[in-house]
């Protein structure tokens, strides 16, 4: 069994895998490098910052990712919105999370750009900009361990800061925390987690902002959930689904129940609950193997 540490896309992350070999973890680690330099809002050479800034760019893996994001952007009736880019400036967020600073002004955005996608091509038409934030991260998961069943490794962990994917054959069931103590027992399949209790800062009204846009209002979600936690077979669909359940409250079950999804919400009140299904992932772990 081998390990993988290392540091991108702004969060720890962590690869445990049975019969890989340092070289396959050494690409493995150089894919999730290589999508944060791609998608990344917060460099002016990566495609989207191309994009934003050029309103075109060239970009096969942009191309991709966006296609997939406007993809749930219409299974979620928009309350994933890949085109909150510019509310997420507006409520403060305007530099990588490390170096933003508390006590800055903050408003309502409610622009959005049109995004075209062909071929490899990426166009916006109209104000506006783009970020990826809300399904990068489960997206290079997925692309880490696609990656690693592609040669043949299926026993694994891969732990994108909290967005997690576990291989078709583990040799047991990972036990993960999500939250109050929970424990969900991973494996095969994947877990992701939005809150509004992380990258959140204070505004220079007083106010409480987080990254997590609700995109009919163009601030801040508080939709009455706080948490949510989404248990689905691959990390992207739990990743947008999560920042969906925040974003949208809990009006969004349904979109969450129709892509097979299971969840676990925590209310503004500290109050946990979730959907029926998810009960099997918060047992000893017997009911998944």
């Amino acid at each position: 069994m081998k390990e993988r540490t290392f540091r991108a896309m702004n969060t720890e992350w962590w690869v445990r895998a049975y019969g890989a070999t340092d070289r396959v973890l050494d690409q493995a680690e150089v894919l999730v490098h290589d999508t944060e330099a791609r998608i990344s809002r917060f460099s002016e050479c990566s495609g989207l910052g191309v994009l934003n800034r050029e309103r075109v760019a060239t970009d096969p893996l942009l191309a991709v990712v966006m296609r997939v994001a406007l993809e749930w952007r219409d299974a979620t009736d928009a309350v994933f919105d890949p085109g909150v880019g510019a509310a997420l400036v507006a409520a403060g967020y305007d530099r990588s999370f490390e170096t933003l600073e508390d006590g800055r002004p903050a408003q309502a955005d409610l622009r959005r750009p049109r995004v075209t996608v062909e071929g490899d091509c990426v166009v916006l038409d109209g104000e506006g900009t783009v970020d990826l934030g809300g399904i990068g991260k489960g997206w290079a998961v997925d692309r880490l361990a696609d990656y690693l069943e592609s040669r043949g490794v299926d026993r694994y962990l891969v732990d994108g800061g909290g967005d997690l994917r576990a291989g078709p054959t583990p040799a047991v069931l990972w036990p993960v925390g999500v939250g109050d103590g929970l424990v969900a027992w991973l494996g095969p399949g994947a877990v992701a987690t939005s809150s509004t209790a992380r990258r959140r800062w204070t505004t220079s009204d007083g106010v409480p902002a987080h990254h997590i846009i609700d995109a009919s209002a163009g601030l801040p979600a508080s939709r009455g959930v706080r948490t949510a936690v989404v248990a689905h077979r691959r990390a992207t669909a739990a990743d947008v689904l999560a920042t969906t359940l925040v974003a949208g409250g809990v009006g969004s079950l349904g979109v969450v129940e129709a892509q097979g999804a299971e969840a676990l919400i925590e209310d503004d009140a500290g109050a946990w609950w979730m959907t029926p299904g998810m009960e099997k992932w918060l047992d000893d772990g017997t009911s998944l193997g």
